[in-house]
């Protein structure tokens, strides 16, 4: 019961992580820099932010830079790495699994499901901490550079990422 209840609040908090937008930063020309905005849209000749739940907005000239931080690939890469080392742990449990010789005394054997069992338990495991960290790593930074872009073309690619 305390396993399910655990395993309950893991899923959660991975549900309400993977749910998060990753908000935007903005560098200004002047050097400010605008953090956690939501892009709305664009109007005209500016860019519609909002910031804890204030619209903003940005003219499209005084933009130099928009970078949104990647998305986390932890849960995706812990998953696939938790499947294929449990079934990596589980053949390799069974391919291990030997018959205790009776003439050694006492033997408790459980047959090879449970070396299977333990090695896919093991297995799973360790792919999850390793595919985890993988896919922690797997998620990179979008980066916008619109210091060398003339006007139509910063309109062009902020409609696209509002588009998005």
């Amino acid at each position: 019961m305390k396993i399910r209840n655990v395993l309950l609040l893991i899923f959660s908090a991975a549900n309400a992580l993977l749910a998060q937008d990753n908000a935007w930063q903005i560098k200004l020309a002047d050097g400010d820099i605008l953090s956690n905005l939501s892009l709305q849209n664009v109007v005209g000749d500016s860019l519609v932010v909002s910031q804890t739940g204030q619209a903003r907005r940005i003219a499209v000239d005084d933009i130099v830079e928009m970078r949104r931080a990647g998305k986390s690939k932890f849960w995706k890469g812990a998953g696939i790495g938790f499947l294929a080392g449990g079934a990596t742990g589980a053949l390799i449990g069974l391919a291990t699994y030997e018959e205790p010789d009776p003439a050694n005394g006492f033997t408790l054997d459980f047959g090879p499901g449970a070396n299977a069992l333990a090695g896919g338990i093991l297995g799973g495991l360790g792919g999850f901490v390793v595919g985890g960290m993988i896919g922690a790593s797997a998620g990179k930074d979008e980066v916008y550079d619109f210091s060398t872009k003339t006007f139509e073309q910063k309109l062009a690619v902020l409609r696209l990422i509002v588009a998005k």
